[in-house]
C-alpha cells in the first residue's frame, strides 16, 4: 500500500475525527436513539409505530402479526 492509500479502517477512523471535529466546531452533540420497526417501516416515536398498527389490525379485523 503507497502513501496515498489508506486502509478502509484507517479512512473511516479519519472521517470519524473530522465528523467529531466538525461537531465540537459547530456544538452538535450526538445522542442514541431508539427505533421502533413495524413492517417495513421505521419509527422515532412507539406511539406512532403502535398508532399504524392499531391501524393495520383494525382494518384486517385482527391484530397484525409481528414479524
Amino acid at each position: 500500500m503507497n502513501s496515498r492509500e489508506e486502509a478502509p479502517t484507517e479512512v473511516h477512523a479519519l472521517s470519524m475525527d473530522v465528523a467529531a471535529a466538525e461537531m465540537l466546531r459547530y456544538g452538535i452533540t450526538r445522542v442514541p436513539a431508539d427505533i421502533f420497526h413495524y413492517r417495513e417501516y421505521r419509527y422515532a416515536r412507539l406511539a406512532d409505530a403502535l398508532a399504524q398498527a392499531k391501524r393495520d389490525a383494525k382494518g384486517a379485523g385482527a391484530p397484525a402479526e409481528p414479524k
